[in-house]
Formats: C-alpha cells, sequence, structure tokens
C-alpha cells in the first residue's frame, strides 16, 4: 500500500522519502455482514482442494440480510475463497481476528 502511494505521490511531485510516519488501524471484530458470509462460506464448505463446494454468490443473492452491501459482500466472498486457496486451510473462514 505505501508502495501504491508513493507510485501516486511520484505522479503528483512528491518524494515517497518525505514520508515521515504512518497510521495503521486494526478492526477489533469484522463487521456483520461479512460475519455473516464468513457464516455462509462455512456452511457450504470446501473439498479437499480447497475449492468451494457450491457457487456462494447464488447463495449470498438471495439473503435480504445482505442486499444492501452486495457490491462488497462479492468483494469479500471472492477474498476469502482465495484466501483459503492460498493457504490450504480453514483458517480464513475464523470469526475471530487472526492477530492481538
Amino acid at each position: 500500500m505505501v508502495a501504491e502511494i508513493a507510485k501516486k505521490g511520484k505522479k503528483k511531485g512528491t518524494d515517497p522519502k518525505d514520508f515521515k510516519n504512518c497510521v495503521i488501524f486494526i478492526a477489533e471484530k469484522y463487521y456483520p455482514w461479512q460475519e455473516e458470509t464468513l457464516k455462509v462460506l462455512a456452511d457450504i464448505g470446501f473439498d479437499e482442494q480447497f475449492e468451494i463446494k457450491a457457487k456462494a454468490a447464488d447463495v449470498l443473492k438471495g439473503m435480504d440480510s445482505l442486499k444492501s452491501k452486495f457490491k462488497d459482500v462479492m468483494k469479500f466472498q471472492s477474498f476469502v475463497i482465495q484466501e483459503v486457496k492460498e493457504e490450504e486451510s480453514l483458517i480464513p473462514l475464523n470469526l475471530d481476528i487472526p492477530f492481538d
């Protein structure tokens, strides 16, 4: 992310070396729509190759509670599915934030 800011900064004439500090925000829990998405993905399940067993978008699309955030839900579920595949683990489906 800092590299992206530095690239953008170069276009505007800002030297990335001028950045003196950084602020990192850490969430203590997921948003309710993210928790619901994680629960749905866990309910659908994954096979031995960490491929999702059913099309999550179809299930999530039918949920009234997620309609207002549907665009964000689709991006989030795609990200989580990719994380499960890359890590070859179901840890990304945990509702607990993975750090202290």
